[in-house]
């Protein structure tokens, strides 16, 4: 008995190579902005709980990281570098949070 097996032609690797790649970019950016809202989350809850924080000053935290969000699109070279002055040398941070390495960020 034969097996007729039809070969995927060059175009149409191409296409399903570039349906995948975009696929998994719509999958990337729903993971990140799930991780983005549950982080959110946690940190409205945690003001709450240690600060007593209300809806009105968590909704200004809030507005003020969406206002952050935007600013890093307009000035991404800078944004992260100031967040890290700011985090490490102002705030006395770094037992907490890491320094970002910038020579492999977002190339």
């Amino acid at each position: 008995m034969k097996a007729n097996i039809n070969p995927v032609g060059k175009h149409t690797r191409k296409a399903i190579a570039e349906e995948a790649g975009k696929y998994i970019a719509t999958q990337v950016d729903k993971i990140q902005q799930d991780v983005a809202r549950r982080t959110m989350k946690m940190m409205c809850v945690a003001l709450y709980d240690a600060f007593d924080f209300d809806s009105d000053k968590c909704r200004t935290v809030l507005k003020e990281l969406f206002k952050m969000a935007e600013e890093r699109q307009e000035h991404e070279e800078t944004f992260w570098w100031t967040l890290d002055k700011i985090c490490m040398g102002e705030l006395n941070l770094s037992d907490l949070l890491e320094k970002e390495n910038y020579e492999v960020m977002d190339k």
